[in-house]
């Protein structure tokens, strides 16, 4: 069956050499988001990209899934700082 938008998360794996069980972890952990049918498991498009940078942390780096998740917070929490530290300077440069 075709699925336009989605991956076959099995020939992810057979492509990338990796194990499903770790798909489903970065899953269980709210890493990225899959999909399920009756009998297949799907990967979106725009998760293929975050997909792709946890395998490189995780098996070149061989860093756990535990902490792939601590990384993805932290940098979450970064990125939400940046963002605040932008919108503090617009707005003193109005007082300025």
């Amino acid at each position: 069956m075709e699925n336009p938008g989605f991956i076959e998360a099995s020939q992810f794996c057979i492509v990338h050499n990796i194990e499903l069980s770790f798909i489903y972890a970065l899953n269980d952990y709210g890493l990225i988001d899959i999909r399920k049918d009756e009998i297949t498991t799907w990967i979106p498009e725009e998760e293929v990209t975050p997909l792709e940078k946890y395998m490189r942390l995780h098996f070149d780096m061989d860093i756990n899934v535990e902490g792939l998740h601590a990384i993805a917070h932290l940098l979450n929490k970064m990125h939400s700082m940046e963002e605040e530290i932008l919108l503090l300077k617009r707005k003193l440069a109005m007082y300025e």
